[in-house]
């Protein structure tokens, strides 16, 4: 390494979190390929910060799908995997997980799955969290998983999902995409409920219940 670009490195460690990942996200875009593996190091070292932030959840996002990091890209993936539940809850980190699932990486995605098992309901009535509980809904290695989370809910709970602002296009995802057995068992579930659900956000929900013989 060339000494000027060992300085900038160790300028980059010694800048607060955010900063540090501004400076190593210009420097991949200037460094030759040698460096750049070492401004990634400190992308991965500062990635959570950077996610939280609002303008370093775009350049994290960028670097992500960016072709020239291919190479790094499945650690860092395994960065938001781990650290998805904190994420998903922030205001610009859910935008991070939003995504890495839309990579369709059937291995991130179900890592992240597993990560917010135990959540998908709480998750699921928070705006940003709502899309991400839906993408795993969509997938069936990890629809599974929730629609299993949402069969174990106590009938209040599972009522407060059903009819809040952004729950209720959960469970109408939940119901539109789970099939067979499972399918069966939501609507077991939720239709003891459905005089509830003919008036508020939860509509749909009565729609389709009542479609079902």
């Amino acid at each position: 390494m060339a000494e000027g670009d060992d300085s900038f490195s160790k300028s980059i460690e010694q800048e607060n979190p955010t900063e540090a990942s501004y400076a190593a996200f210009h420097g991949m875009r200037v460094f030759n390929q040698r460096n750049k593996m070492q401004m990634y190091d400190q992308i991965l070292h500062h990635a959570i910060p950077l996610a939280r932030d609002r303008y370093g959840s775009i350049k994290l996002r960028a670097i992500i799908s960016d072709d020239d990091f291919a190479y790094c890209t499945n650690r860092l993936l395994g960065v938001v995997a781990f650290n998805a539940l904190l994420l998903s809850y922030d205001a610009y980190g859910n935008f991070v997980v939003q995504h890495v699932l839309n990579l369709n990486n059937l291995r991130c995605t179900y890592d992240i799955a597993v990560s917010l098992r135990g959540h998908y309901v709480e998750l699921s009535c928070t705006h940003g969290g709502r899309y991400i509980v839906e993408k795993l809904l969509e997938k069936q290695e990890t629809g599974v998983l929730v629609v299993a989370e949402l069969l174990e809910c106590e009938r209040d709970k599972l009522l407060r999902l059903a009819r809040s602002v952004y729950g209720n296009f959960v469970v109408v995802t939940a119901l539109k995409v789970t099939r067979e057995d499972l399918f069966r068992g939501l609507v077991n579930k939720l239709k003891p409920l459905l005089p509830l659900f003919r008036s508020h956000q939860s509509i749909t929900i009565a729609e389709i219940l009542e479609s079902v013989p």
